[in-house]
């Protein structure tokens, strides 16, 4: 259990830190703001943004109590004030467009934009959509020196389950009930929403709710979803096998359970860790070591599960 701790810790500030090291601070933070002035805090690795982003987790891990740590395992994760970190809550909405914030751009529901069968248009509509996620973070920071809930940059979108069964009433949430359609229109929304910077996500995408998710919503925290793994492996992995290796920077798992052991608790087993990690590719630039460690983080962390 310690080891998972740890593991999701670790995951969770790597996301976090290469998210949101990019987005600009107010000048004079407001008095909530955890206070940032000690020198030892000015001196800190995890401060220093010209450190790779795995030294800079490390530093910051290991100066956190286990209290502290368990804490931030909320969606809710509140501020730790020694060591300067604000508040934030995890949870945020994208899926067509910057949900429950206000004025945003709203593009078509993720099944209109399936019937494109396009996935170079929902690319840039993603990319869009993370500007956007930018400008009201930024936003949100200058007025309150932390993130509140629908404020923050880690997105639970796309929804990349297979839509089979129209009595689920979350299927205008998915790209449809192809496989490979699916695969690419998520890969495309990963991308398109985390940017290409080499060094910082623009947001972080979060493809859900892995792996064998279809409704009906009502009975989603109770059923046991029975599957054969040749239905695993041709129906329900692809997009998500697809999603990761695109860079995905977190992934969420499913309410119910699947053969009778819950979703969150199955860990990656047919989810090859190995080909996630290695595709990326050691030649092609910085990104693909950012997603080497990202991808690297969430396999040591599902199997901490198993």
């Amino acid at each position: 259990m310690k080891k998972f701790l740890l593991e999701f810790v670790f995951a969770s500030f790597l996301s976090a830190t290469l998210t949101f090291a990019q987005a600009p601070m107010a000048s004079q933070p407001p008095a909530s703001y955890p206070n940032n002035s000690s020198p030892v805090l000015a001196n800190a690795a995890f401060r220093n943004p010209s450190l790779p982003i795995a030294e800079r987790v490390d530093d910051l891990v290991s100066r956190m109590t286990l209290e502290e740590k368990v804490e931030q395992m909320m969606q809710a994760a509140p501020a730790i004030p020694r060591l300067g970190i604000p508040a934030y809550n995890w949870w945020n909405e994208g899926l067509h467009g910057v949900a429950n914030t206000g004025y945003a751009t709203v593009f078509p529901q993720a099944i209109g934009m399936a019937a494109s069968f396009d996935p170079n248009l929902l690319h840039p509509e993603a990319g869009i959509v993370a500007a956007e996620f930018r400008a009201k973070y930024n936003e949100e920071l200058r007025a309150k020196g932390y993130s509140s809930w629908f404020h923050g940059l880690t997105v639970w979108s796309p929804n990349i389950n297979i839509f089979r069964d129209p009595q689920w009433g979350r299927g205008q949430e998915t790209y449809g009930e192809d496989p490979f359609l699916t695969a690419q229109m998520g890969a495309a929304f990963v991308t398109g929403l985390q940017g290409d910077n080499p060094k910082y996500l623009e947001a972080l995408s979060t493809p859900k709710h892995f792996a064998v998710h279809s409704g009906p919503e009502r009975t989603r925290h109770a059923a046991d979803v029975q599957v054969s793994n040749h239905d695993l492996e041709g129906t329900y992995l692809p997009a998500f096998r697809a999603s990761v290796l695109a860079g995905a920077g977190s992934v969420m798992c499913a309410y119910n359970s699947v053969d009778g052991k819950p979703a969150c608790a199955r860990g990656v087993e047919t989810l090859d860790c190995h080909q996630i990690v290695t595709k990326t590719g050691p030649k092609q630039g910085k990104i693909s070591k950012l997603k080497k460690t990202a991808n690297r983080a969430i396999c040591r962390l599902a199997k901490g599960f198993s």
